[in-house]
């Protein structure tokens, strides 16, 4: 197949390709030749920006990890009291993923395989070295720095995340497909109701 993307679009192009089609197919389910098919590359290009098919996930999901962070982030104000800014941050992350349900459904297929389960690891480790807030991702610094105040409750941080984020993906994912219908008012609810689970 003629290749259609220039050199310094082609990284991008397969790993939006492969994000596509994880989303809809899952790991098992697209072989490399045919997200070169859906970038528009040749099979072969696929090895020259990536290691291996392993290797490309793990770049899919940085990648989506870097549009989820600054989506998430977006108008937080750091100074701002430790429940404004959570709840800032569950509006967003709410919003976000309603519109992007091909990065919701990656992630849920990432964090159910191996992938995932090293990257929790990851999060425990961090959070038994102790590290300063300033070395860590902002939300899970957030939390940190909360537990650290006594204004969250003394939790591993994987936990943490779990009770102050998930039940928003998941009540996102239901309204990106269609389940559910949400008022403004209901989402705030659903947020400040993660904020007690967290909260001492």
């Amino acid at each position: 197949m003629a290749e259609t993307h220039s050199k310094p679009d082609k990284r991008q192009a397969i790993i939006e390709a492969a994000l596509d089609l994880i989303a809809a197919n899952g790991f098992h389910g697209t072989p490399t030749s045919q997200i070169a098919a859906e970038a528009g590359v040749g099979t072969g290009s696929i090895y020259r920006y990536f290691k291996d098919k392993e290797d490309l996930i793990h770049q899919v999901f940085n990648h989506v990890a870097d549009q989820i962070s600054r989506a998430i982030l977006r108008d937080r104000d750091p100074d701002a009291p430790l429940r404004e800014q959570y709840l800032r941050l569950g509006f967003n992350t709410f919003y976000f993923m309603v519109k992007n349900p091909k990065i919701q459904a990656f992630n849920e297929q990432y964090f159910s395989s191996p992938f995932g389960v090293s990257h929790k690891r990851e999060i425990l480790v961090m959070d038994r070295t102790h590290r300063d807030a300033g070395d860590v991702p902002p939300v899970h610094g957030l939390l940190k720095s909360g537990r650290d105040q006594q204004i969250i409750k003394d939790l591993p941080l994987g936990v943490l995340l779990a009770l102050a984020f998930a039940p928003i993906v998941f009540v996102a994912r239901d309204v990106s497909t269609g389940v559910l219908e949400m008022e403004p008012e209901t989402v705030q609810k659903i947020i400040e109701a993660c904020w007690d689970a967290i909260k001492r």
